[in-house]
């Protein structure tokens, strides 16, 4: 996290994380659209809001986010307020950023979303080649 890194020698009244968490819920957002539109077999990536997004993983069973040692639903919402603030505008405080980036790196958010695609880009690639064969 290089920006958060230059920031540290920064005044504390004059940063704003703002734009690092619209950044890490931006790749988290997209990446579930994704995902939600490979479960669904969609060739188009349908576009979701991420109150949307947290109500299909609470009632969908999906590879690697079902099933992982946090409930991402819980985490995703805990997200959710934060994330709506940026999008309309507001600011948000270091404590704010930390609990997204704790929940998007520590608690490994972004890898189960990793391991999800993956499996999603193998099923793909299972039945593409049985196609050919």
């Amino acid at each position: 996290m290089y920006q958060e890194k230059k920031m540290e020698s920064a005044p504390q009244d004059k940063v704003s994380y703002t734009g690092l968490v619209n950044y890490l819920t931006g790749i988290i957002e997209q990446e579930f659209r994704m995902i939600i539109s490979q479960h669904n077999g969609e060739s188009i990536i349908k576009r979701r809001m991420w109150k949307e997004i947290c109500d299909y993983i609470k009632v969908n069973d999906i590879p690697y986010i079902s099933d992982s040692r946090i409930n991402v639903y819980e985490k995703m919402m805990e997200i959710y307020p934060i994330r709506n603030r940026i999008s309309h505008g507001e600011f948000i405080s270091l404590e704010e950023y930390h609990l997204v980036k704790n929940i998007s790196l520590e608690m490994q958010l972004l890898d189960f979303i990793s391991w999800a695609k993956i499996h999603y880009e193998d099923v793909v690639e299972h039945k593409q080649s049985h196609l050919k064969a």
